[in-house]
């Protein structure tokens, strides 16, 4: 026996040392000693893990949930093999399957409760977009209101009498000018020569071939004229006036623009002995 040990410690020693002498391995050769470790692991897994298997599909508990918590791949499966230990009456198996299925009925509830929570979300997105809408359509009838008030008040302050009332002012201006103007100047005209008729010199002129009483009614009909045109010098620059502040009038009087316009079409001064007379056209 002894004789035995010694051969045995022998033979391990010179092993030994053989390995020590031995060249050192390369990378290549130290890569493909891992990946055959693995290989032989993998092989060994796959190996324990059919043998685990068949021992659960004969009715060994222990080995069910051995295999569900080492190789079942979610937890379904790990429900399947929980399950089949617990139908064998191991108490591990079943507690481990209820774990699971609580497990499984609180994500149910999660994925519920946050289907619930998007659908709230939806409806109050969808109110919210409702009310926006309804606001939108809201403002969009307020302004459109506005629009119409102003286009009314626009309407309302429309001048229906703009045209006859310029027609006034100018033909009251021109009628001013023209009339004063002219009348002052024919005015002064007729009484020059009432005065002239007056001074010495002229009236023995104009006295030869005449008699006094004709002189006289002559002279006369001079300061005549020039006092007719001197009252209608007054009455034009009324009557421009007058046409003036009714062209005022018209321009500023404001009705609605349906209203029916007046314009001037006609406009005519005639003079007379005494005066003239003035005749105006309008058309509604």
């Amino acid at each position: 026996m002894k004789s035995l040990r010694f051969f045995t410690f022998l033979f391990l020693t010179v092993f030994s040392c053989a390995n020590l002498l031995a060249a050192p391995k390369t990378l290549d050769e130290i890569n493909e000693e891992r990946e055959k470790q693995e290989i032989e692991k993998k092989i060994a897994k796959e190996n324990e893990k059919k043998a685990v298997e068949e021992n659960c599909q004969n009715n060994s508990s222990v080995d069910c949930v051995t295999y569900a918590q080492r190789f079942a791949q979610n937890d379904e499966e790990k429900l399947v093999y929980f399950g089949k230990a617990c139908e064998l009456q191991y108490q591990p198996g079943c507690d481990e399957a209820n774990k699971i299925k609580a497990a499984i009925e609180a994500e149910k509830a999660r994925i519920a409760a946050e289907e619930k929570r998007k659908a709230e979300a939806e409806q109050e997105r969808l109110r919210k977009e409702a009310e926006a809408e309804k606001e939108r359509q809201r403002k969009e009838a307020e302004a459109e209101n506005e629009r119409q008030q102003l286009e009314t008040k626009k309407a309302a302050t429309y001048h229906p009498y703009k045209t006859a009332g310029i027609s006034l002012i100018v033909a009251g201006a021109l009628v001013t000018a023209a009339g004063v103007a002219g009348f002052h100047i024919a005015s002064d005209k007729e009484y020059d020569n009432y005065k002239k008729m007056g001074e010495l010199d002229t009236a023995k002129e104009k006295a030869s071939g005449l008699t006094k009483e004709e002189y006289i009614n002559k002279a006369n009909n001079y300061r005549n004229k020039s006092n007719t045109y001197r009252i209608l010098e007054i009455s034009s620059g009324a009557f421009g006036g007058a046409l003036l502040v009714t062209g005022v009038v018209l321009t500023a009087i404001k009705k609605e623009k349906h209203d029916k316009k007046v314009s001037l079409t006609n406009l005519s001064v005639i003079p007379a002995n005494d005066g003239f007379y003035a005749a105006l056209g309008f058309e509604f």
